[in-house]
């Protein structure tokens, strides 16, 4: 079901209409963008040029509400392997 979840119109019809704050791929993502997701997905999230800088491109990374997406995070099925006195991190990207 999570990888139904993830797929782009799945994605789309679920949080097109969610305002997500993009940064700049800089070291101190100094530039913060808030668009919807469907603007994200339809224009933003492109290849770019080999030579683009980090400070002129943006990234759907931190800075969000992750509550929004916790019907989808409910989803995920962690991996059964683990490490002995350790806990997982998780990321998501898009």
């Amino acid at each position: 079901k999570f990888r139904f979840l993830c797929s782009k119109p799945s994605l789309l019809a679920a949080y097109g209409s969610m305002k997500v704050r993009l940064s700049t791929a800089n070291t101190h993502s100094y530039r913060k963008v808030d668009v919807s997701f469907q603007k994200y997905v339809d224009e933003l999230l492109r290849p770019q040029a080999a030579d683009a800088l980090g400070s002129e491109t943006l990234y759907f990374f931190g800075d969000n509400n992750l509550t929004e997406w916790q019907n989808l995070f409910d989803h995920y099925e962690s991996p059964p392997y683990v490490l002995p006195h350790t806990s997982g991190a998780y990321s998501f990207g898009i």
